[in-house]
């Protein structure tokens, strides 16, 4: 085997049971084979949280949440960028 891959034991997340795992420098797995050995560590697939809960000053779990009130706030954040002194001045 190349002496670049890396190869990891461990258990198996939702089977329990020994595997080993072979993957390429650039993240690529290679095979999952049963395992031997005593390592307890879990392997599992990465978990990526796609949950927004909002940005840029915004809580997108608050009320009112409406068009409107999104609209005035997201030209109140502009009128703040200089020239734009009198869309904030109606604004307030």
């Amino acid at each position: 085997m190349d002496s670049q891959r890396c190869v990891r034991t461990g258990l198996h997340y939702a089977s329990e049971e020994r595997i080993q795992v072979t993957w390429s420098p650039d993240g690529r797995i290679d095979s999952l084979l049963p395992g031997e050995g005593e390592e307890t560590i879990w392997i599992a697939p990465g978990l990526i949280d796609l949950q927004i809960n909002g940005g840029y000053g915004y809580d997108l779990n608050s009320l009112p949440l409406t068009f409107m009130y999104f609209l005035k706030e997201s030209i109140r954040n502009i009128s703040y960028q200089p020239g734009f002194q009198i869309l904030n001045d109606c604004l307030n």
